[in-house]
């Protein structure tokens, strides 16, 4: 578009409820346009630490979308990691067996400091990108081998799952939740999805029957909360004990990253919505949710709009 950002990073890049990316915060951009004065004094850097490009290091007025695409490089390879390429080595294959040499040959070229030898052009980057794959195949079979063969025994003892509301904060909610330090689940569930009428779904593996909606519109809480009470006042589907869910319900949806669901069992929660609220509270004025598709927990004000996955507690034993 003619602008070079010149702040790439994770604050900057914000993903909407349709999972379109939007790039943020363009006070430090370059037009094509030559300004009639810098954006900064000469000597002030410009951009944020591990994320600037070497070159718009040194100078600043000289970045160029080559400078971008390296901030974008390093982003990639965080959300990848959980960690910066900083001066080590950034072999992605010896991290994880999911990436081969193609991926490290990948970003040995997106993180040249020569920028005369990196990718020259988004469009040139993104399908490098495009054909990039992982070592599914590799995996697959095995690990979804382990669910299907111990679906027995996850069948014959429950396992328990918070049902009951609260309210809780800070470094007790994780506690509560069982998330780890970026709020995901500490376990992922192997779930035994049997689906019971065309509206609902029962997960033999918590006891939990959950409700398959078709339109996924999202409310603020109070708006959940009425959500609820309408549905039980028609006793839909013949239950009249729905309720929104507990974060750590909600979590057990939350799929393995590793192992997307779509190679190991048929999505049955399609949706068009990510985050959900749940029935936990943080304070007076805010209140959990899970963002499903992501697979994380986090809490909002009451007014900003989220879905509504409503669940009910099975009877069987």
């Amino acid at each position: 578009a003619g602008t070079v950002h010149r702040d790439i990073k994770p604050q900057n890049v914000l993903l909407t409820e349709k999972n379109t990316v939007k790039i943020c915060d363009f006070g430090m951009s370059l037009e094509d346009e030559e300004s009639e004065e810098p954006i900064a004094a000469e000597g002030v850097k410009v951009g944020t630490p591990y994320y600037i490009s070497p070159e718009q290091n040194r100078d600043p007025e000289k970045a160029d979308q080559r400078s971008d695409l390296y901030s974008t490089a390093v982003m990639l390879y965080r959300m990848l990691t959980g960690e910066l390429p900083g001066m080590k080595s950034f072999l992605l294959s010896r991290i994880n067996p999911l990436y081969d040499s193609r991926w490290d040959d990948f970003f040995i070229k997106a993180l040249e400091w020569n920028p005369a030898n990196r990718f020259q052009s988004a469009m040139e980057m993104a399908a490098s990108l495009a054909h990039l794959e992982l070592h599914w195949e590799n995996r697959k079979s095995g690990a979804c081998g382990t669910i299907l063969a111990g679906s027995t025994e996850s069948a014959r003892i429950r396992l328990h799952v918070r049902a009951a509301p609260i309210r809780v904060s800070g470094s007790k909610a994780r506690e509560m939740f069982e998330a780890d330090g970026l709020w995901r689940p500490l376990r992922y569930t192997d779930n035994i999805f049997i689906q019971q009428h065309e509206n609902t779904v029962l997960d033999k593996t918590t006891g939990l029957i959950w409700l398959l909606q078709d339109d996924d519109l999202p409310v603020d809480r109070n708006g959940a909360d009425a959500i609820i009470t309408a549905l039980n006042a028609n006793r839909f589907m013949g239950i009249c004990s729905w309720r929104l869910p507990t974060v750590n319900e909600l979590l057990t949806l939350v799929n393995d990253p590793v192992l997307p669901e779509s190679h190991c069992s048929p999505a049955l929660f399609q949706s068009g919505s990510n985050g959900f609220w749940s029935c936990d509270h943080r304070s007076a004025g805010t209140s959990w949710y899970v963002n499903i598709g992501m697979g994380y927990a986090g809490w909002q004000e009451n007014g900003c709009r989220y879905a509504v996955r409503a669940v009910a507690t099975s009877a069987e034993k």
